[in-house]
């Protein structure tokens, strides 16, 4: 009988030792998971930061190229009564990716 509950006793440690292990083991992957979590938190903090840049940067790039265009349209009516020989205006755009040619004759 104290042999069999020797056998026990040792098989109980036995299972307490791989618990503990295991035990050990979901606690790291746990933390790896809040690590990971964290970062994915500030990552989408940072794009949101980012994209509200992208929005002011776009209203304002919008206001300035009504401006623009709203100087040329006064320009070009300016420039209506005076006499023109194949005059070209160039005409940039403010975000500098076109470029449109009116050309007056």
């Amino acid at each position: 009988m104290f042999v069999q509950l020797r056998e026990s006793i040792g098989q109980d440690q036995e299972k307490t030792e791989i618990l503990k292990v295991q035990s050990q083991e979901l606690e790291s992957n746990l933390q790896n998971l809040d690590a990971k979590i964290h970062h994915t938190e500030v990552t989408l903090k940072d794009m949101r930061k980012l994209q509200d840049q992208i929005t002011i940067k776009t209203a304002e790039r919008s206001t300035l190229f009504r401006e623009q265009q709203r100087q040329y349209a006064a320009l070009a009516e300016e420039n209506e009564g005076l006499p023109c020989m194949g005059t070209a205006i160039l005409f940039f755009c403010i975000s500098h990716i076109h470029i449109h040619i009116y050309v007056k004759s």
